[in-house]
């Protein structure tokens, strides 16, 4: 179970005022706010639990098809944290382990579940629009592109495919006339675009 975020920094100083009243109420844990409120970089801190929050609600979605999308009810822990990236656990009824890349631009967050911990990966990519129908586009493409290098097969092979409740997937032909179904999360906010990857134990190499 796979699930990914990412916040454009210059983006999210447009769109949100995270310092006004009751902000942080509504969306983060007492302790989440305690990490915000001691910070040296409280902006980060902040967009670092968002983002942290995102990708676990997507893992979950994905986990049990289950839509509820509740910020505060989605706690966030960190077992580390540096200049560059940061290291945690997201509890949201099932617990989710989460990497993040931290840059002075965007800050980029991969959920998944213990077990598929050996075998997962996230990309970034920068957008030269902000508009959000080309940046679909874009991310999409560059999702396909980067797994057709990664698989050693035409791209004509590889297929992006949602489940009907919107859940995307990569399915790949096989030579055996079989299928290969991959679970992918896609994101993109502002100049930035993500996708992450769950690859098959036996493809991760």
């Amino acid at each position: 179970m796979i699930g990914n975020d990412i916040v454009d920094l210059t983006q999210a100083r447009k769109e949100s005022n995270w310092q006004r009243k009751g902000f942080f109420q509504k969306l983060f844990t007492a302790h989440e706010q305690y990490l915000i409120n001691t910070a040296d970089d409280p902006e980060r801190m902040v967009w670092l639990l968002w983002s942290m929050k995102e990708s676990a609600y997507k893992a979950n979605f994905r986990q049990t098809s289950l839509r509820r999308f509740a910020p505060q009810k989605i706690s966030c822990q960190l077992t580390a944290i540096t200049e560059t990236e940061a290291t945690g656990s997201v509890f949201y009824e099932l617990t989710y382990q989460a990497k993040t890349i931290l840059t002075s631009t965007y800050i980029a967050s991969l959920a998944f579940s213990v077990a598929n911990s050996s075998n997962v990966q996230q990309q970034t990519i920068h957008l030269d629009r902000t508009a959000r129908l080309y940046q679909s586009v874009q991310v999409r493409q560059k999702l396909l592109q980067y797994c057709s290098w990664k698989l050693s097969v035409p791209a004509s092979d590889i297929l992006l495919s949602q489940q009907a409740n919107g859940i995307p997937d990569l399915i790949v032909a096989q030579s055996d006339s079989q299928s290969m179904i991959i679970p992918v999360s896609i994101s993109h906010h502002g100049g930035y675009g993500s996708f992450a990857i769950g690859w098959p134990t036996h493809e991760c190499n």
